[in-house]
């Protein structure tokens, strides 16, 4: 109700929750982390995340770094209703972000196409895909110039990762370093640096560093100037 009436936060709450935890499992932290301890001890090398076996030092950083947010953000959120759809999440991140929620603003890219899942559904729906993608491209210009660091983070996703403005080494990398440059980026664990850094790249060649640095450099002095990167 509050959403529905104008509260930008209401309805930026609603898309995070129905997007992040319709499938979240709460664990206690003393037990999530006796669980790996006991399968890392045992060799679990055949359980991979992200083509990384659990001994891998910053796979368990990245592991529990994520566990730690998802835990945030859902600990308290309790059983969602059997009705919630995918779909749900991108409607009212998009109600907030119209609203000028920069956060929503950022992660309404990641949940643009979720109710699309197959190659099918995007050549179906082709005008509301390229609707949907140069929206999440303007809210993360906006959200840019407002200041939100981690619009720096979705840009690397949105040309590394998950490339809905179309994949660029480059220019994911040269905005990870950039966001690795924020405070937000900074209180980022190293293990965890390393491990998103690879999965952004997981699909493409690694370019130059000298070239992703120099354009990191770029993108940072454009952020803290609030203008867009050229």
């Amino acid at each position: 109700m509050r959403a529905r009436a104008g509260d930008a936060q209401a309805a930026y709450r609603l898309g995070e929750v129905l997007g992040r935890c319709r499938n979240y499992q709460p664990m206690p932290g003393g037990e999530f982390a006796e669980m790996l301890a006991r399968a890392t001890a045992k060799g679990t090398t055949q359980v991979r995340i992200g083509g990384r076996s659990l001994d891998d030092p910053q796979l368990l950083d990245a592991v529990l770094y994520f566990k730690d947010r998802a835990d945030a953000i859902c600990g308290d959120v309790g059983d969602l209703s059997a009705s919630a759809r995918a779909g749900d999440a991108r409607a009212w991140l998009e109600l907030a972000a119209e609203r000028g929620h920069a956060r929503a603003m950022v992660d309404y890219g990641e949940f643009a196409f979720e109710d699309l899942p197959s190659d099918g559904d995007l050549l179906d729906h082709a005008a509301e895909v390229a609707r949907r993608r140069e929206l999440a491209r303007a809210y993360l210009h906006r959200a840019f110039q407002a200041g939100e660091p981690e619009s720096l983070l979705a840009l690397a996703v949105a040309h590394g990762s998950k490339p809905y403005l179309g994949r660029d080494m480059t220019e994911a990398l040269a905005y990870f370093k950039a966001y690795r440059g924020t405070e937000a980026g900074r209180r980022m664990p190293a293990g965890v640096h390393g491990f998103v850094e690879q999965q952004l790249i997981a699909s493409g060649d690694a370019p130059q560093a000298a070239e992703t640095d120099r354009r990191a450099a770029q993108i940072l002095q454009a952020f803290r100037q609030r203008r867009a990167p050229r």
